[in-house]
């Protein structure tokens, strides 16, 4: 979990690099306000599907932790039950 967390983190990271390039040529004299819509508008595509990569990788971590916990407790009340007999 935690490297896929890392990798998702890396792909943001790179992802706001492109943005702030982006920005800095759309700043120079002459560029193109339409090419830079269209590429701040595959940036944002590029964010959003991270950011619902991650929100699917938590809700499985969050599942996985409900899971163990249910099995931990079931576990415990076993061991209680055979130490009362």
């Amino acid at each position: 979990m935690i490297s896929l967390k890392l990798r998702l983190v890396t792909q943001l990271l790179q992802t706001a690099m492109c943005q702030q390039l982006t920005a800095i040529q759309v700043d120079q004299p002459g560029s193109l306000i339409d090419t830079y819509v269209e590429k701040l508008e595959l940036i944002i595509q590029e964010k959003s599907k991270g950011i619902r990569d991650l929100q699917k990788l938590l809700d499985s971590f969050k599942s996985r932790l409900q899971q163990e916990e249910v099995f931990s407790k079931s576990m415990g009340k076993n061991k209680l039950k055979g130490f009362l007999k």
